[in-house]
């Protein structure tokens, strides 16, 4: 007798048990998930067309092309860049310099730089006074 009461117990507290998992409150709860699981996904999906939307109106199509183009011609311009710093060090080279290192190390070609380099100051400083100098006449030829 005391062991039917005491399987009695056990399969009282077995189906207290399940009953809790799968009765009416959690089925409610678990309803009230999905529901809420649902709704997340729906406004997800609503905000993601009213993004779409959003850069359709921003970005139309002329917007799109000409973007497209300027994004073509900064590449070009990239390529146009790329082969005039290959021609001016190649020209540098031929000077005896070298643009990746500076001097070459060797002292007959650093002379020839220092000599390059004073004679581009001394350019400049020439260019510096020409200036100086339409200034000057513009301003007494319009005095």
């Amino acid at each position: 007798m005391v062991l039917l009461q005491e399987q009695t117990t056990v399969l009282s507290q077995l189906l207290r048990s399940l009953e809790a998992k799968h009765g009416p409150i959690a089925r409610s709860l678990e309803f009230r998930a999905t529901e809420a699981s649902l709704t997340a996904q729906r406004q997800e999906a609503e905000a993601e067309t009213a993004l779409w939307l959003a850069r359709r109106d921003t970005y139309t199509p002329e917007a799109a092309r000409a973007l497209a183009n300027y994004a073509s011609h900064l590449r070009d311009a990239k390529a146009r860049l790329s082969e005039a710093i290959h021609s001016l060090k190649g020209e540098l080279e031929a000077y005896g310099v070298d643009p990746d290192q500076g001097s070459t190390g060797d002292g007959a070609k650093g002379g020839k730089e220092k000599v390059m380099r004073e004679m581009a100051r001394v350019y400049r400083d020439m260019n510096r006074q020409l200036e100086e100098v339409r200034r000057d006449l513009d301003r007494l030829g319009r005095a």
